[in-house]
This record gives C-alpha cells, structure tokens and sequence, in this order.
C-alpha cells in the first residue's frame, strides 16, 4: 500500500530512540549514556571534557580498537594525565577537564554555566600570572613580592573570587 501523509506524519513523530538504545559516537558517550541509563545536561559537560581532552593532547580520552572496547574505557578507565602528555598543561586546566571526564555525574559540573565559570576564572588567572611575570622582569625585592601577591588577591576579592585563588595555590602543592 502506498504511504499516506497521515502514517508519514506519525512516522515522524515517533521517537528515534528507545530506553537502552545506544546513540552516539562512542568515543564521547557519558558513562551514564554507555550504560543505557537516563541522560542530563551533565552528559553533556562529560562529552565536552572529551573534546577539551583532545583539543588539549591532541588525542582522544578514551579509546578501544572496537565501539565495545570503547565504552569499556568510558565506563572502567581513566585517561592519562594531560601532564604526562604535555608538560605545558596548567594543573587547573586538568584538573577542569578532569572534573568534566568524572565517571559519576554528581562529581562533574553540574551545569554549563558552572564549567563557563570555572574556564572563566582560569583564564582570569593565566591573564593575572601572565600580567605579574611582566612586571617581574623588574628584579623584585622580597617585600616587593608579597606586595604584588597581596594586590593580586585584593583584585580578586574585588571581583568575588578570591577563593578560586586558594584553589589555584593548592593546585601547584
């Protein structure tokens, strides 16, 4: 029988996908999505840590010869750390990614916004560290030093993120 635009329509609308069904490029499918389970927006944020992983190494978080092997890594595995890659990785930007590759969603950003901030402040920071190393090509007394620690942390208790600062400085311990 030929189609009419009735059976069309209501082939349209039905769902392209079903509750376990798997859609996706394996490579950067959430644990959660591997599993067949319910998806959020933090599916999301893990599929775009994957992508800041291999924009950042130049490879991809996780790999198998085959989709099976694929999601095994997703579900089982860590990738290497960006530092053993590249020695010119910041912590914090690993540690970022890192957040975003979390295998259980409640341990990632929990909304894009909250990933947007974070690369925000990071880029505050390099923009901060890079505008001290001018200023250090000034030979700088000891005193001259916790001078310019403290004005970088009174300019970010101006713009409320003076906490990020702690973050950073535990990063580097």
């Amino acid at each position: 029988t030929e189609p009419t635009l009735e059976s069309a329509d209501d082939a349209t609308r039905r769902p392209q996908t079903e509750a376990g069904m798997l859609l996706g490029t394996a490579g950067y499918m959430s644990p959660e999505q591997a599993r067949g389970e319910r998806t959020d927006a933090r599916a999301d944020i893990f599929s775009f840590g994957c992508v800041l992983y291999e924009m950042v190494s130049g490879r991809r978080a996780f790999t198998g010869d085959s989709r099976i092997e694929t999601l095994h890594a997703i579900l089982k595995e860590h990738p290497p750390d960006l530092s053993s890659l590249r020695g010119d990785v910041s912590p914090t930007l690993d540690r970022v990614i890192r957040r975003c590759l979390e295998k259980a969603p409640d341990l990632r950003f929990q909304s894009a916004n909250d990933l947007a901030f974070a690369l925000v402040l990071l880029a505050l920071v390099v923009q901060l560290v890079l505008a001290e190393l001018r200023v250090a090509e000034v030979v700088w007394t000891p005193d001259e030093k916790t001078l310019a620690h403290a004005n970088v942390v009174r300019l970010m208790r101006r713009h409320g993120i003076e906490d990020y600062w702690e973050l950073v400085r535990r990063s580097q311990d």
